[in-house]
């Protein structure tokens, strides 16, 4: 009977721990990237080598001022990732301008924990 009693007892003390390690993974964030793709307005193909900048300019002092920068491949692509600058919980991310070449093309708005993409023209 004791025995039983407590045989019952370490399965549900098993139980709960089990349960709540795993409901502690549950929420898992996923990456939070953005890709500009830079094509020539008149042939429509792809630009290597352009400098394409996000970036946003915080008037607040408070606020996070963002300014990445990275160059186009040979596919006329510019890879950005704000995985480690997302929080989990945020709601939203941010919207930010795009500079090619340090003229201004336009913005993109990155959502949370998924790839964003936007093609501009040069």
């Amino acid at each position: 009977m004791k025995i039983r009693l407590f045989n019952q007892n370490i399965l549900s003390a098993g139980l709960i721990i089990g349960l709540l390690m795993g409901l502690n993974s549950c929420y898992k964030t996923e990456n939070t990237t953005a890709v500009i793709h830079v094509l020539d307005s008149s042939t429509n193909s792809a630009v290597s080598g352009a400098q394409v900048e996000l970036l946003y300019i915080a008037g607040d002092p408070n606020s996070t001022s963002i300014h990445e920068t990275q160059t186009t491949n040979n596919s006329g692509d510019a890879f950005f990732d704000f995985t480690e600058q997302y929080k989990a919980g945020q709601a939203g991310f941010a919207v930010l301008d795009i500079r090619v070449n340090g003229t201004y093309k336009g913005i993109i708005e990155i959502n949370e924990m998924v790839a964003n993409e936007e093609t501009v023209y040069l």
